[in-house]
């Protein structure tokens, strides 16, 4: 099973990858830093670090350029489930790239796709949905329902401090490292000189 994940920064590979990865997805990034692209591809594998310092591996995954629309549209007509996390404003660029996978997808595939926009904006469907329309023939309007759906799930963080529910993980694995922006773990990182990303 194939997962295909525009974007592979923090939310990509540090949620997004994991979560495919537990349930058995391969997961296939699109990427337009081309060193990231090649370390993917080189190790086959990324990693997340938790607030306990255990190493949780994600794998396999794989990354084609963002700018190789044929890979990333033959990606999109295989792929069981998609997503972004890319940042809304960078949304409109996926457009094309989308528009090709959905072209291709409805020639060689017709079992529908979910398309989860892991955006911290509650338009963001939106925004993808007219870049869509504009990048999309007169001909193909509305983009055919069939074969994806956008998916809006709300994405957020819950600082420990300040939400209860956060007291229902445990405290030690609760967060990975990437995300851990309390004044505490400010204080460990400029005392360690680590950077986390």
């Amino acid at each position: 099973m194939l997962a295909l994940q525009f974007g592979a920064g923090k939310i990509g590979r540090g949620f997004l990858a994991q979560l495919y990865a537990r349930s058995g997805f391969e997961t296939v990034f699109v990427e337009t830093r081309a060193d990231l692209v090649a370390s993917l591809n080189r190790h086959r594998t990324c990693w997340i670090e938790w607030t306990d310092g255990v190493r949780e591996t994600i794998a396999p995954v794989s990354a084609i350029d963002a700018q190789d629309t044929e890979a990333i549209a033959a990606a999109f007509a295989r792929a069981e489930v998609a997503s972004t996390a890319v940042g809304v404003n960078a949304l409109p660029l996926l457009a094309p790239l989308i528009a090709a996978g959905l072209r291709r997808r409805a020639a060689e595939n017709p079992k529908p796709l979910n398309l989860l926009l892991g955006e911290n904006a509650l338009e963001a469907h939106t925004r993808l949905r007219d870049a869509l329309l504009q990048t999309l023939a007169p001909d193909e309007h509305p983009p055919p329902t069939a074969q994806a759906t956008a998916i809006r799930p709300i994405r957020y963080r819950v600082h420990p401090k300040r939400h209860r529910l956060a007291r229902l993980a445990p405290p030690a694995r609760a967060f990975a490292r990437a995300h851990a922006a309390d004044r505490v773990g400010q204080a460990e990182r400029r005392q360690t000189g680590t950077l986390l990303s």
